[in-house]
């Protein structure tokens, strides 16, 4: 019959200026060598087993996000549209269940009004959000600005006005 064997880990936490998001990125990789040593029973040793295990694949609230994001029809909603995909960093698995907040970001920084949505990602990892501007921002430059959060792990991502898109 199979035993389990609960395990603490004290890991370190963020340094410095290091952001959590960093941190917990950094954790994804790291590596977990262990050793079972069976007792001898009936003073006949067994042999031990080891190997090693990435932390990665079992923090199954890690993810990272992917935004694709446009600006929407002035003749349907003035605004913009953003899809975000929530997946796991290593098996690339959907993630459902992440609450995701995102906001547009002018260029200049001078936003007249505030402009934000909040959506959580479905059983595919997927969400839409959508923003709706005031007519006076709609020519604006602007970028789109995504945090998302499950568990006690979260990241963000923004896609730029140039199409490019990065993570932090």
């Amino acid at each position: 019959m199979p035993s389990v064997i609960p395990l603490i880990m004290n890991l370190p936490q963020a340094k410095g200026q290091q952001s959590h998001g960093v941190w917990s990125e950094e954790i994804l990789w790291y590596r977990l060598h262990y050793r079972l040593t069976p007792a001898a029973v009936d003073g006949v040793g067994r042999s031990a087993a080891e190997g090693f295990f990435s932390l990665g694949h079992i923090l199954e609230n890690a993810f990272d996000l992917e935004v694709a994001a446009w600006q929407t029809d002035a003749s349907v909603r003035r605004g913009f549209e953003a899809l975000v995909r929530a997946i796991h960093p290593l098996s690339r698995e959907p993630i459902p269940g992440v609450e995701l907040s995102g906001s547009v970001e002018y260029e200049d920084s001078a936003a007249v009004i505030p402009v934000s949505a909040k959506v959580m990602t479905d059983r595919n990892g997927y969400a839409r959000l959508l923003f709706t501007v005031p007519p006076q921002e709609e020519d604006r430059k602007a970028g789109i600005s995504v945090a998302g959060r499950k568990g006690g792990y979260a990241t963000h991502a923004k896609r730029k006005n140039k199409g490019e898109a990065s993570a932090a």
